[in-house]
């Protein structure tokens, strides 16, 4: 047999050494933060959140590489100085819900946990590190969050075919449709969750209009009842769609309080504003029974919620239980009650305060609100 010669088996040594020196592939290595033209058009697999992703072809690789939503939105308006930004900031909230809900239908169908998709092989594919079911359902809020980037993107182009003077929409409440900045900013950074939350805000004006013949009901027993009923089912359905009971808590009050939020009106004299005061409390009480009638296996997995029956008619019952209803004092003034109610919530008077309040009387303090009741 022919033996290599000893300047062969040198030149083969050197060559896998240089090799192995090499800078690992694009592909398997995310943390060289590269994200350029080549980079972006092609399909590729790599790294996202401690697992292996499927990036699609056209897809900048830099939005799997930034640590916050926020900063992917950020990352792509600077792509297109900020015109996206500024298209987005036109469009009223109704018209720009039903276009990210367009968007999400790619994707997922958020009526649905995630896993129980009717196309698990979709997931599979594009997240292959998961390979069943209970997969699925254990890393479900990472895969939420891997859709949410592909919406966040998809929808920083799509808002620039939308005409500027668009109008219309089905908007839940009489401020609702245009929305403010605060609530498209949440929009930008979470646009699956805020598809839920906007679309619970259309079944809560749809219920209210079924129990008290009309969608603008009274500032009293109708209006905590719509307000409650909508926050319980954006809970609710952003807990279907895969998120944990915390994470749909925690981001309904975010838009909940996005909505309310009046930039005339300072934190710190909100007693003077009642109505706005009781929307957020009202708010609250709806969020909070969501959470606390989800249930979870053993594994922490939430696998019950309550059902949209339950949650009109146990709000019902409450905000129309004259038993229990409490006539505020005579001598309370407007002033006095508001300041009341701020007392109960924080000792700051904040919103933040007021979001997180923890009452126990329901309807003494929604009584409160009217001196004399309605």
């Amino acid at each position: 047999m022919k033996k290599f010669s000893f300047s062969w088996q040198i030149a083969i040594l050197l060559f896998i050494i240089a090799s192995s020196c090499q800078k690992p592939d694009i592909v398997n290595n995310i943390e060289t933060n590269v994200s350029n033209s080549t980079t972006d058009a092609v399909e590729m697999t790599i790294v996202f959140n401690g697992v292996r992703i499927r990036k699609p072809a056209g897809v900048p690789l830099k939005i799997f590489q930034l640590n916050s939503n926020r900063e992917v939105s950020q990352y792509l308006d600077d792509l297109n100085n900020n015109s996206s930004a500024r298209a987005q900031s036109k469009i009223p909230l109704g018209i720009l819900n039903s276009t990210v809900g367009s968007i999400i239908s790619k994707y997922i169908n958020v009526n649905k946990p995630i896993f129980e998709q009717d196309d698990l092989g979709k997931i599979y594919k594009d997240l292959p590190d998961f390979k069943s079911k209970e997969d699925i359902m254990k890393n479900a809020e990472l895969i939420l969050q891997y859709y949410n980037r592909l919406v966040i993107n998809d929808l920083k182009k799509e808002v620039l075919t939308i005409p500027s003077d668009v109008s219309g929409g089905r908007y839940p409440f009489s401020n609702f449709g245009n929305g403010n900045d605060y609530e498209r900013q949440l929009f930008n950074e979470e646009p699956i969750m805020g598809n839920c939350v906007y679309n619970a805000s259309l079944d809560a004006r749809d219920w209210t209009n079924q129990m008290y013949n009309s969608i603008d009901a009274d500032d009293w027993r109708g209006n905590a009842f719509k307000h409650a009923c909508w926050n319980a089912q954006a809970a609710r359905k952003i807990v279907i769609t895969g998120y944990s009971q915390w994470t749909a808590y925690e981001w309904t009050k975010r838009f909940a309080t996005a909505h309310e939020y009046n930039t005339t009106v300072s934190p710190w004299q909100l007693g003077s504003d009642h109505k706005n005061i009781m929307d957020y409390h009202n708010n609250l009480k709806g969020r909070s029974y969501t959470k606390d009638h989800i249930r979870t296996n053993i594994w922490g997995n939430v696998v019950g919620w309550p059902s949209e029956s339950s949650i009109i008619n146990d709000h019902y019952n409450h905000v129309n239980n004259p038993n229990d209803l409490k006539v505020p004092p005579q001598s309370f003034s407007d002033q006095d009650k508001g300041n009341y109610i701020l007392t109960l919530t924080s000792s700051t008077g904040t919103v933040e305060g007021l979001s997180n309040a923890n009452y126990t009387d329901y309807l003494y303090l929604a009584a409160l609100m009217f001196d004399p009741l309605p």
